[in-house]
């Protein structure tokens, strides 16, 4: 094997050029293998770092626990980082301009769990006992007085409830404020506990886990009693075994409730939501697939022209009495060889290159998505090696089938290379329409093409290969970005500005309107109350669509809400001629609408599009809203 493989390695350098080429085409494939494999990484941490920077960094919260437990969380082996709160309840804030937020929302935490939930301090420090409070930013805008540092504020804790005829719902910081009207049940407050006084030592930025519908502005003071309270972990390794693992830790310690960060979950790959799990698989699976018969069309062409172009070689070799499995080797180590020397370089190149792009796009990520973490190359250890497998998979599934020819090649094929070049009787002739056509240049092209059928045979296979995969990517790019269209929405206008109270809309609508830069300028509110459709109704216009995505989603005796949203008249009219409506006015208690029907639904992480409803113009339908009394 020594003689066969100094042989090869002479035949390389003797071809330089096609060797070079040969090289060329291996670090391209193994480049956009490393690309494929670290980008999706490095996808995936952007994504989990900036969802920990919207709800915190950790990844399972424990409820309830007592201080045993706590002391056993802390001294785990795969806990990293941990932070230990209570949520201590509502108090009315008089002070508030904001008649949508007329609460503080008081949490206790220690002194770890300001950074786990990327908590910013502006102004002052973070508190020292349970009788100092961080106050964030925003309540300053919306409240009558001018707090500061060093303060005081009094707050009567308790918590909120809307009582249905003896049935009661708790409500907390993910639902808004329900004020009471005619036609609505509002919510209540009851307070558990005395008035209390707290020093301001500091302001902070607004939390970003805090929606712009809760109705309390978030305030924190020390946490000085574990008992009872929660405590949420970072872990160092995440592995699909977190969810068996903790609910083990609870029933061990007796832990009232296990809560999963799953948004950041389904960022690692564990999500307990196989469609996302899919979703990033089936990529994955689908590029390599790409790259793989672009690679191996590449490489095959280069080995089928150096099988073609050392015949006389190997007809020499099976003279002197190498063996079909000397002669097999023989290209196979030449694959070997050139893997060797382009696979580090691919790998290489494939991390600048890539690192160079997201160099380049992460501003504008930034800016499309409104986030502050920046798109960073990210190297996988595992990804390298898939990197490489596969790599050296596509480089001999390429080499054994010019291996195998150049196997069966006998002294006298070598002589004749009677397989290579064929002229028998009409092999040759073209018909006088091509002459026409393509002219004296393209008579002779096609006869050269009918004579080494075998030699030029990869190279259209090539060619056919690259317009396949040139649709291939068109189509999976425009599907792929249509789908985080209709994933994520679209909106026509360029800058959005909201929670805007009726006072200041009167007093910035003018400001507005007097840019220069403006050329639409749209005013929509959406009505506080949520409407859905009578049972009898549902039953009569639900279209199938809609019966198949609840039988999927497990839904039972769903109903059809309503989200009424008003728009100034200018825009009314311009729905109204794009939709070529009818408009109409308010007769017998009967509300003209222009009904969107359209509905984004989603059933394990897979969106898309349905029409709900299967109704026509002029069309009554009844509704009822979802605390009060029923109407048309």
């Amino acid at each position: 094997m020594r003689i066969m493989n100094r042989l090869t390695r002479k035949h390389m350098l003797t071809n330089k050029k096609r060797t070079l080429v040969t090289i060329l085409g291996i670090i391209i494939s193994v480049a956009m293998f490393t690309a494929v494999f670290t980008g999706v990484t490095s996808i995936l941490d952007f994504f989990q770092k900036n969802e920990m920077s919207n709800t915190g960094f950790w990844h399972v919260e424990y409820q309830g626990i007592n201080t045993e437990s706590a002391d056993m969380l802390k001294d785990d082996s795969n806990t990293k980082n941990i932070s230990y709160y209570k949520d201590l309840g509502y108090s009315k804030f008089e002070d508030s301009s904001n008649e949508l937020k007329p609460y503080l929302y008081l949490s206790a935490m220690d002194d770890h769990g300001y950074d786990m939930m990327n908590i910013k301090l502006i102004e002052g420090r973070f508190p020292a006992n349970d009788d100092e409070i961080l106050i964030p930013e925003h309540l300053l805008k919306y409240s009558d007085h001018e707090y500061k540092v060093g303060d005081t504020i009094t707050l009567t804790l308790g918590y909120r409830y809307i009582d249905f005829g003896g049935e009661i719902e708790y409500l907390n910081q993910n639902s808004s404020f329900k004020e009471a009207t005619d036609n609505t049940i509002g919510e209540k407050f009851e307070t558990t506990a005395g008035e209390k006084e707290y020093t301001i030592v500091g302001i902070t930025e607004r939390p970003k886990y805090e929606y712009n519908w809760a109705p309390g502005f978030s305030v924190f003071t020390k946490l000085e009693d574990l008992n009872q309270c929660n405590a949420r972990i970072y872990l160092k390794n995440v592995t699909k075994d977190i969810y068996e693992d903790s609910q083990d830790i609870q029933e061990d310690n007796q832990i009232a409730t296990v809560e999963y960060n799953n948004p950041v979950l389904s960022y690692y790959g564990i999500s307990r939501y196989r469609g996302f799990n899919q979703m990033i698989n089936g990529l994955i699976i689908i590029l390599v697939i790409i790259i793989m018969v672009g690679s191996i069309s590449l490489i095959y062409n280069s080995f089928a022209i150096s099988i073609s172009e050392g015949a006389k070689q190997f007809g020499m070799l099976s003279s002197v009495g190498a063996t079909k499995k000397q002669k097999l080797y023989a290209v196979l180590y030449e694959g070997i060889v050139c893997g060797c020397i382009s696979i580090p370089i691919g790998i290489l190149s494939g991390i600048l290159g890539l690192n160079i792009t997201f160099q380049i796009i992460s501003p504008m990520i930034k800016q499309a998505f409104t986030v502050e973490q920046s798109l960073t190359t990210v190297v996988s250890v595992q990804g390298i090696i898939a990197a490489v497998i596969i790599s050296m998979i596509t480089i001999l599934l390429s080499a054994y089938l010019p291996a195998r020819k150049a196997s069966k090649i006998t002294p006298m094929e070598a002589i004749r290379q009677q397989k290579d070049i064929k002229i028998k009787g009409k092999t040759v002739k073209n018909m006088k329409l091509v002459r026409k056509l393509f002219g004296l240049e393209g008579d002779l092209a096609l006869k050269n093409l009918k004579r080494n059928k075998r030699r030029y045979r990869a190279i259209v296979f090539s060619l056919g290969i690259s317009i396949i995969l040139f649709i291939s990517v068109n189509s999976f790019t425009y599907y792929l970005s249509k789908s985080i269209e209709v994933a994520k929405g679209t909106n026509s206008g360029d800058l959005e500005i909201s929670s805007f109270t009726a006072e200041e809309i009167d007093t910035i609508l003018p400001e507005l309107s007097e840019m220069e830069t403006l050329t639409d300028l749209t005013i929509h509110a959406y009505l506080p109350k949520y409407y859905t459709m009578s049972e009898s109704d549902t039953e009569k216009y639900a279209a199938d669509e809609l019966k198949e995505y609840c039988n999927q989603s497990g839904l039972v005796n769903p109903k059809i809400g309503f989200l009424i949203v008003v728009v100034d008249d200018e825009y009314y009219q311009k729905l109204q001629e794009e939709t070529k409506s009818v408009g109409t006015t308010v007769e017998d208690n009967i509300v003209p609408i222009m009904l969107v029907n359209q509905q984004r639904s989603m059933a394990d992480y897979s969106v898309k599009d349905i029409k709900p409803l299967k109704i026509s113009d002029g069309t009554i339908l009844y509704v009822s809203s979802l605390i009060g009394e029923a109407g048309e």
